[in-house]
Parts: structure tokens; C-alpha cells; sequence
């Protein structure tokens, strides 16, 4: 059950017919707070150089127009860091490539 704050209200009006009050009670529920996704883990020294060569090996490919491979090694440099944001920008770039090429093919 999440949490309530309750607040009580006085309401005092006054006109022709004398002074009313009112008394209004409101319950507000506050909300969770949302969670954060905990901070990317230090990759081990191993697996730091299996990425860093996933990534050169797909820059060579995107360098030299081979985009299917540039993106294989993409997927390979994420199955190893899967929040690597140059692996997946690079990916992204690489699947662009070549259907920008697919189309200018056709």
C-alpha cells in the first residue's frame, strides 16, 4: 500500500444567511519514487579488449563499406557490453549505411 499524507481543510464563508464553515479532510497518495537503473559495472580488463577490438574491427568494416560485417561486429561488441553507447550508435550508423546503399542500388 503506498503511503497517504491527509491534510484537513477549514472553510469559513460569510453572507446573507450568517457564517458557515465547512471542514474538508483530502487524503493524497504519494507516489514512488522511480527507480533508477543501477550504473553500468566496471567491465573486467579481458573483456575491455575483446570490446575495444569488436569496435576497431567494425570500424575498419564501416570504413571500407562492408556494412554487414561493421554491423556484425557490433552485435558482437553489445552481446559483451550491452549499454556500450559506441557500440550502439555504430550499429545504428551501420544499419543506415546500408540501406542507404540497398537503396541507391535499386
Amino acid at each position: 500500500m503506498r503511503p497517504e499524507k491527509s491534510t484537513t481543510y477549514t472553510l469559513t464563508g460569510t453572507g446573507p444567511g450568517g457564517t458557515k464553515t465547512a471542514i474538508a479532510r483530502m487524503n493524497v497518495i504519494i507516489p514512488r519514487p522511480t527507480p533508477r537503473p543501477a550504473p553500468p559495472a566496471e567491465l573486467p580488463p579481458a573483456f575491455r579488449a575483446e570490446l575495444t577490438d569488436k569496435l576497431a574491427i567494425a570500424d575498419f568494416h564501416m570504413n571500407h563499406a562492408n556494412y554487414e560485417n561493421a554491423i556484425q561486429a557490433h552485435q558482437e561488441a553489445l552481446k559483451i557490453d550491452p549499454s556500450n553507447q559506441q557500440a550502439r550508435e555504430g550499429l545504428r550508423k551501420a544499419r543506415q549505411q546500408q540501406e542507404t546503399l540497398k537503396n541507391t542500388i535499386k
